[in-house]
């Protein structure tokens, strides 16, 4: 039984992980897209 529950944490924790990675990747590229439509307006 404890064997189950340590693996459904861990799944959990997985979960996070990755909601976690994806929100800072999603964060990455709107401030990375940003920058570029600066840059572009800049130059043009």
């Amino acid at each position: 039984m404890k064997g189950i529950e340590s693996l459904f944490m861990d799944c959990e924790a997985q979960k996070l992980y990755t909601i976690m990675i994806v929100r800072l990747s999603l964060r990455m590229l709107s401030v990375i897209s940003f920058l570029f439509t600066q840059i572009i307006i800049f130059v043009c």
